[in-house]
């Protein structure tokens, strides 16, 4: 059910709480550190906070950058090295923008957790890009800008 009274700080407060899941999801699959069942987990929060964002009706645009995601005109992550390091990760990989529509399932979500969390730099040449790797999700309400 889509909330019309959630204002937007508070999609923006869902958003960045989202995207910080993203990037402690990030860290720990590069290092290897988490168990199974953490990384599931965080994917999950991602997925839940992005859920509660979408509640407010409108599709939810982020822009990449080389070293911040914006939401509307506020910065949701790039304060830190490792959310620094998450968004050059996307951006070198050609993301500019990300798109999810209201109705996106939590499934979809955290695919795309899954997705936005690779390290994409380390992946061996007959491995599929991120692009690729969205094409194959066959996302329906998420839609990833990319050059």
């Amino acid at each position: 059910m889509n909330n019309p009274l959630l204002t937007l700080e508070t999609v923006l407060s869902s958003v960045r709480a989202a995207n910080m899941q993203l990037v402690r999801l990030a860290a720990a699959r590069r290092t290897g550190r988490a168990e199974s069942a953490e990384l599931s987990e965080r994917a999950r929060q991602y997925a839940q906070r992005m859920d509660e964002a979408l509640q407010g009706g409108m599709p939810l645009v982020m822009e990449v950058e080389s070293d911040i995601i914006r939401f509307g005109e506020s910065k949701v992550i790039g304060e830190d090295l490792l959310s620094a390091h998450l968004c050059r990760s996307l951006f070198d990989e050609g993301v500019r923008a990300l798109f999810v529509e209201p109705g996106a399932s939590l499934v979809e979500l955290e695919k795309l957790a899954w997705l936005l969390s690779a390290d994409w730099g380390s992946r061996a040449v007959f491995e599929p890009d991120l692009q690729a790797s969205a094409w194959q999700n066959r996302f329906t309400a998420i839609h990833i800008d990319a050059i």
